[in-house]
């Protein structure tokens, strides 16, 4: 994806939005598309542990755009 692709995409999107990618793991990807999701804060997280999840852990749910790199069907 290029940079003038990313920014079409995302002025759609409301401007206090969260974004969230992919992390823990090494390496590059090209970015594949960008949606929105919801996810849910994590509490008292280990370090390896991302941010937020897509599993709700009884906190409030929270709309944020995923850039992601690679098909949802692979998480």
């Amino acid at each position: 994806m290029k940079v003038k692709e990313l920014i079409e995409k995302l002025s759609k999107c409301p401007d206090d939005m969260i974004v969230v990618t992919d992390g823990y793991e090494n390496g590059f990807d090209n970015l594949i598309d960008i949606e929105i999701i919801d996810v849910y804060e994590r509490k008292n997280k280990s370090w390896w542990d991302g941010d937020y999840t897509k599993r709700d852990i009884s906190t409030d749910k929270i709309k944020c755009v995923y850039i992601h790199s690679r098909s949802m069907t692979n998480i």
